[in-house]
């Protein structure tokens, strides 16, 4: 098979039909959507459905390709590049070409992103086919699939930051997809603003690498921005290592949602839902833990860039997850979820845990695009009604989706067998084996914390009596095939991709650790020594710790509904604290709203706009051309002396400016 794709195609040209197929389906599906503005384009519907699988499915299968093909090399490490397709940039020493660079780390990436677009482009299909804006929301994911490929597979880093932007941009488009809601504006400026201060602070680690770079005597025609380059010369980064690690992390939280730049997230639960599950799962949240593992060699210089990521992770895994405790509609939910889930694989990040963090990135897509599919169908069922507190009893009338719902809850709280177990062990037992004793408590706590608030939904939302309106109820279904048979693959998928980090004590031998050795600088990524019987009671005392959580949310929040209520009467400021979010809100409000809208009106409308541009440049402009005509009037009398005054005076001026 491999011998006639490649009698008719290159290595490199199968590089770039991976990214490349996705592109294609966005352009064709924004030109039906631009075609049919006015009438809905409901013949085109059709084909921008079996377009967008067609393309997603395309992607997966060159990358499985591209897979086998690198593994099939018996020497050396499985890594490509394309070369430069052209040059982008050329200005002085600032070089940057078009190419693309597979290795490791971006084909776990790749086949991860193209698996999970592929289910949700399938499951689109049923949950989006009847809105307006269908063809627009495919070509949108379509878009942000091609990003989010072109970022991982990006040769240098100039290329990333363009293929992130473009990420962003069909983000934001996705939040504010809903039209004829006002509020979107809102959600989508936060968004926007998030995202502005991570391009900021990544264009300002760009001015240092290149700084660096250009010192460091490295050629510029094999690219200053190169991460191969930036690697080779890795020592000319020491001196500013801190700086732009740090730089870096801020721009990975912006990406990733992490504490305090998290608020734009919650405003992504109102996007739709399989876009909810891109931007959770494969893209934006994912975006920030890549940029930070591609990047692990600046990282490693720098131990407090490296303790300030585990910080970072362990506040963001604790309060995000507290955060989804307290919240009651199910999509914000999972948004917190998201957010909690990545601040577990920052933790490991900085713990120097690359290839578990790595690993966790994996499972948390299968997973968490699993739970907001199921989310979706149970929703889309209950009427859009989202509030769990007006759910109950779904299983009963769609068991497909509750057990879908149930397993991707189980992986999330890390209970085994489920693959979500193997990736948090991969995490814990690591930070854990390397000292971070109050590291490995936050995430201990944030498993607990996670565990009771996704039972607590499955409880409310799929078990117990059910608290919708008897004749709603009865109209309750399993929704159509194109919806069912992407959760029973991924269910399937969740459950048993825990083998690809099975650690040794129960026989396996962490193949995507080995799988990413290489990759990691030498003196980090030694698993740190730990013994079989460590890693069985560390694994057994947090699966304990997560199962004791995970029935007391379920059996509460199905059995005992009254109890939370007077619960929260007892411990209301603590409940006020979560629920508003920290007041991190509030202060974002004082803070940088404030000041910044003070800004807007004081200075730039009054001082700037109205009074520098309206009242003097513009207006002063006009009064001058009407003070100009006025006297030229006044001049017209029609007395020949006076028009010879006239001329005496110009000659006499003429005369004078000669002089001088």
């Amino acid at each position: 098979m491999l011998e006639f794709i490649y009698s008719r195609l290159s290595l490199q040209s199968v590089m770039w039909l991976v990214v490349l197929f996705p592109l294609a389906g966005s352009i064709v599906s924004g030109a039906f959507a631009l075609c049919t503005a006015s009438s809905g384009g409901a013949r085109l519907k059709p084909p921008a459905a079996l377009l967008g699988v067609a393309s997603s499915l395309g992607s997966l299968a060159f990358a499985v390709i591209l897979f086998f093909t690198l593994t099939g090399f018996e020497v050396g490490s499985p890594a490509a590049i394309t070369g430069p397709l052209f040059r982008w940039l050329s200005v002085g020493d600032l070089i940057v070409d078009v190419g693309l660079k597979v290795d490791q780390l971006s084909l776990v990436f790749v086949l991860t992103t193209c698996v999970v677009s592929s289910f949700v482009q399938i499951y689109s299909i049923g949950s989006m086919y009847s809105d307006d804006g269908f063809l627009r929301f495919q070509s949108l994911t379509q878009f942000m699939l091609f990003c989010s490929l072109l970022f991982v597979m990006a040769e240098n880093m100039f290329l990333m930051f363009i293929a992130l932007e473009g990420m962003s941009v069909a983000a934001a488009a996705l939040i504010g997809h809903r039209l004829d809601d006002r509020s979107s504006r809102t959600r989508v400026a936060g968004a926007v603003a998030m995202s502005a201060i991570g391009d900021a602070c990544l264009i300002a680690a760009a001015f240092l690498i290149f700084g660096a770079m250009s010192a460091s005597g490295a050629d510029p025609e094999f690219g200053l921005f190169g991460f191969e380059t930036m690697e080779q010369h890795a020592a000319y980064l020491l001196p500013v290592s801190t700086k732009l690690a740090i730089l870096v992390l801020l721009a990975a939280m912006a990406k990733s949602a992490q504490l305090p730049m998290n608020l734009w997230m919650s405003g992504s639960a109102r996007a739709p839902l399989p876009s909810q599950a891109l931007i959770g799962s494969v893209t934006m949240l994912a975006a920030g833990a890549y940029l930070v593992l591609r990047l692990n060699f600046i990282f490693a210089l720098s131990p407090a860039a490296m303790s300030a990521t585990a910080i970072v992770g362990a506040v963001g895994a604790v309060a995000a997850a507290s955060m989804a405790l307290a919240e009651t509609d199910l999509r914000r939910i999972l948004a917190y979820s998201a957010i909690s889930q990545y601040g577990l694989i920052y933790m490991a990040l900085g713990s120097g845990a690359f290839a578990g963090a790595a690993f966790h990135v994996v499972t948390h897509a299968l997973f968490n695009s699993l739970l907001v599919m199921a989310a979706g169908s149970a929703i889309a069922q209950a009427g859009g009604c989202a509030d769990i507190r007006e759910m109950g009893g779904l299983k009963r009338r769609m068991p497909i989706t509750g057990w879908a719902f149930v397993v991707a809850a189980a992986a999330l709280a890390g209970l085994a067998p489920t693959s979500g177990f193997f990736s948090l062990q991969a995490i814990l037992g690591e930070i854990f084996g390397r000292g971070n004793i109050w590291i490995w408590i936050a995430g201990f706590a944030a498993c607990g914390v996670s565990s009771f608030y996704i039972f607590r939904a499955a409880g409310s939302v799929f078990f117990g009596d059910t608290r919708m309106p008897l004749k709603s109820y009865k109209r309750v279904s399993e929704p159509g095939i194109s919806m069912v048979v992407p959760m029973m693959l991924m269910m399937s998928i969740v459950a048993a991709a825990g083998v690809i980090g099975l650690p040794s004590c129960l026989g396996g031998d962490f193949a995507i650790g080995r799988w990413l050795g290489d990759l990691i600088p030498a003196r980090i990524s030694r698993f740190p020594d730990m013994s079989c019987g460590t890693w069985i009671v560390l694994a057994a005392v947090t699966f304990l710790w997560s199962a004791h959580f995970a029935i007391l949310g379920w059996l509460i929040y199905s059995q005992k509904r009254d109890w939370p209520a007077r619960i929260s009467r007892r411990i209301k400021p603590v409940v006020t604290l979560v629920s508003r979010r920290y007041y991190l809100p509030e202060l974002y409000s004082v803070l940088v709203i404030g000041p910044i809208g003070w800004i807007a009106r004081t200075i730039v409308d009054s001082g700037l706009d109205r009074t520098v541009v309206g009242g003097i440049i513009v207006g002063g402009a006009g009064r001058a051309v009407g003070l100009i005509g006025s006297l030229a009037q006044a001049m017209q009398t029609g007395t020949l002396h006076h028009y010879l005054l006239y001329f005496l005076i110009g000659a006499i001026a003429i005369i004078a400016l000669v002089a001088l």
